[in-house]
């Protein structure tokens, strides 16, 4: 699949924190909200993950950039598994630590970088991330440190990471662009979906990618509209116009959307 290069300009080469670090204002519920709309979007594609490797019960698995904690939860309710948790964010620890009081679960959540993970070498039955690649400094040594802290014979997972340099829309308005630039004004790498086999591969991991994205008719981008728009409009800037060709479009009925979104399953030997 040959995608079109946005050149962008790097603003910073600081470790790249998400945007709700440069968007302080916004509170946490905010995010609650966004990464809860995430997991359901990449939900059957998890399932279709864990089927594949057969995860088992009571695996002691570790959430990479653990967010929230939406995909912590819910492997902790399918497979009552032994949660670890990591994020750079004290906020999100936080929050991963009061959803699982909240629903009687037992997770350990800590503030750790995915570049230095503080645990022993061949400690977790499986490793996930999940769209955590885009926001580090290096996603080569975040694979590498998830596959050493993985037992042999267990599995490294990137459940989803997007590749906005591969994001289709007709008709072009420049919604493309927009999110792009925001991500690397925010020193994200919007394109990193198409890094995940060299990453695998550096970690000498073996590894298979897949796709699980699919394409948005002129219904789905109506009905999604609004909670779009909902995010876009509180993390990017001069989005006006660009929503209102949006809008426009869709009431034409004409409007077409893809946005590729990748995984990555690796085992380690």
């Amino acid at each position: 699949m040959q995608f079109q290069k946005i050149k962008l300009k790097r603003h910073s080469k600081e470790l790249r924190k998400p945007w709700h670090q440069y968007k302080v204002l916004i509170l946490i519920g905010f995010w609650q909200e966004r990464f809860k709309e995430q997991a359901k979007w990449t939900k059957e594609t998890r399932e279709f993950i864990f089927k594949k490797i057969k995860l088992e019960k009571n695996a002691k698995i570790l959430d990479v950039g653990c967010g929230t904690g939406e995909i912590s939860l819910e492997i902790a309710r399918n497979y009552d598994a032994e949660i670890f948790g990591i994020d750079i964010d004290p906020k999100m620890v936080s929050a991963c630590r009061k959803i699982f009081h909240k629903n009687k679960l037992l997770g350990k959540f800590e503030i750790a970088d995915a570049m230095k993970l503080p645990f022993n070498d061949n400690f977790f039955d499986m490793t996930f991330c999940n769209f955590l690649l885009l926001w580090v400094q290096s996603p080569f040594d975040v694979i590498q440190e998830m596959a050493r802290v993985t037992i042999s014979g267990g599995y490294v997972l990137a459940l989803a990471e997007p590749d906005y340099g591969g994001k289709i829309d007709y008709p072009e308005f420049g919604l493309r662009e927009l999110i792009s630039e925001s991500l690397v004004e925010a020193g994200a790498n919007p394109e990193v979906g198409r890094m995940l086999g060299a990453c695998f591969k550096d970690a000498s991991l073996e590894f298979e990618l897949g796709i699980e994205s699919i394409p948005w008719d002129n219904e789905t981008c109506k009905k999604a509209f609004e909670q779009e728009w909902w995010f876009l409009e509180k993390v990017t800037n001069n989005w006006e116009e660009i929503k209102r060709k949006e809008k426009e479009f869709i009431e034409k009925g004409i409007r077409f959307s893809f946005n590729p979104v990748f995984y990555a399953i690796g085992k380690k030997s």
